[in-house]
């Protein structure tokens, strides 16, 4: 098994755990000694050592179970299918595994098998965006031995994942794709609020975009699934979009707004919507 690290690949060696499970126990006896001389003055140390010994002894007996059980216990990691969606499903995909495993005390692995390629593709894209997403799973090698489990049909569906906490197999692999549902990682959102910050290289882009748009505070976005919506028609009528962000620009007070799409945009001012523009210009941001 192998941690992505920003940038590297990183084996996950054991005999890190023992050093600094050592080196722990050794700064921690050195403060308590610390500790005790503050408190008695100028005593000499052998003997705040033994006044305090049995408090020291079971301070450095609890790290070294500690150490014990995490150098011996396997690691246990749960995953489900890649999917070839683009990012909002590859977000949904990171996010649900990581809650899932969050609730049966596992690690979200993502496993080696058809889509791989595409899947990477966007966790490098992720990984500029957002640095720390990769802290969140890890991507098991080729020949995993992994015990598939049946556990929802519908991709939107919720099943409670606590029902898998007695497995005892490594590695789970949960027989489903896209786990669109927020039940999954609801109870999580704010470990995933800490973990899904932007990186400087995103929020310097950011504020170039926001200093412009200070200049026109009676405007609106909105961005629109462009595959969704445009290539595989999967929307509703474009005059109840418009009308739907019209009643909100009014709600606002806003005059007018802006739709960006790729190849395609509309603009509204006033309430009259120019479709023959939205077949033909390609918007700012800003109007």
């Amino acid at each position: 098994m192998k941690l992505r690290t920003t940038g590297k690949w990183t084996s996950w060696k054991r005999p890190a755990l023992f050093w600094s499970a050592r080196y722990t126990g050794v700064f921690v006896f050195a403060v308590l000694c610390l500790l005790a001389m503050h408190n008695h003055g100028s005593s000499p140390l052998n003997t705040v050592i033994e006044r305090y010994r049995e408090r020291i002894w079971i301070s450095l007996k609890s790290i070294s179970v500690k150490s014990d059980r995490t150098s011996v216990e396997q690691k246990k990691y749960v995953g489900l299918h890649l999917n070839i969606g683009r990012l909002g499903n590859q977000l949904f995909h990171l996010v649900s595994g990581y809650g899932i495993a969050r609730t049966i005390d596992r690690i979200h692995y993502l496993p080696f098998e058809e889509h791989r390629a595409h899947v990477e593709k966007y966790l490098t894209y992720l990984e500029r965006v957002f640095p720390l997403l990769n802290r969140t799973y890890v991507l098991a090698k080729n020949g995993t031995k992994q015990r598939v489990v049946k556990f929802v049909r519908e991709n939107n569906s919720y099943a409670d994942p606590s029902r898998l906490k007695n497995f005892a197999d490594q590695y789970l692999l949960l027989d489903f794709i896209l786990a669109q549902n927020v039940r999954y990682f609801e109870d999580y959102a704010a470990e995933l609020r800490a973990v899904l910050q932007f990186s400087e290289e995103m929020k310097s882009n950011g504020s170039i975009i926001t200093h412009s748009l200070q200049r026109h505070s009676d405007s609106m976005c909105l961005h629109v699934r462009t595959t969704d919506f445009i290539r595989h028609k999967w929307h509703t009528d474009v005059n109840k979009t418009v009308k739907a962000v019209n009643a909100l620009a009014k709600k606002k007070e806003i005059m007018a707004f802006a739709r960006r799409l790729k190849s395609s945009a509309a603009m509204v001012v006033d309430g009259k919507a120019d479709n023959q523009k939205a077949l033909k210009a390609d918007l700012n941001l800003s109007c």
